[in-house]
């Protein structure tokens, strides 16, 4: 098991305390950086998603490391939407160029749409690789 905010490893993420299977659960701070080692497991399946959808390495670092069960589906996951949003932000400009043409904007809208592209395809390299 690892922290999910410094990637270091750490012994558990969380403690339960009481019967076993009683949900009585304490989370865990890390040693090294002193935030909580593991946030993601009180929640729900859907917001880790979200997470993972919105590119957070600490998502990623939950559902490698700290979940077993689910590594399979994580890969899954990653190759999908990494190849969905290349997919979609490389040709994002090219659809509202058509529709410039069509509604006759000014020569300056394209070049600020590109910008807008080349930004958001930078964004998504740096997440990628952060």
């Amino acid at each position: 098991m690892i922290c999910i905010e410094c990637g270091r490893p750490v012994n558990d993420v969380y403690k339960e305390f009481g019967k076993a299977g009683s949900g009585n659960i304490r989370l865990t701070r890390c040693s090294h950086c002193n935030q909580i080692a593991d946030k993601y497991v009180e929640f729900d399946f859907i917001i880790v998603f979200l997470d993972l959808f919105l590119h957070k390495a600490q998502a990623y670092r939950h559902l490698l490391f700290n979940r077993q069960e689910y590594r399979d589906l994580v890969l899954i996951v990653y190759i999908f939407f990494e190849s969905f949003m290349a997919i979609i932000l490389s040709s994002f400009g090219k659809g509202f160029l058509i529709l410039m043409m069509i509604w006759d904007y000014p020569f300056s809208f394209s070049t600020i749409l590109s910008i807008f592209v080349l930004t958001s395809n930078v964004v998504s390299i740096k997440g990628k690789f952060s």
